[in-house]
């Protein structure tokens, strides 16, 4: 029973965290194309 609950917990943060990891790697992409400042970038996360 604990193990599901440790499985699930872990799978639970890794997908929270991936999309903060796919933005990290696009920012700079969302930059150069849309023509962004920095301050609207980093607007899209909060």
């Amino acid at each position: 029973m604990e193990r599901k609950g440790f499985y699930g917990a872990f799978l639970g943060h890794a997908v929270d965290v991936f999309d903060f990891m796919i933005y990290s790697f696009l920012i700079s992409t969302l930059i150069a194309q849309w023509g962004m400042s920095k301050a609207a970038a980093g607007s899209i996360v909060t």
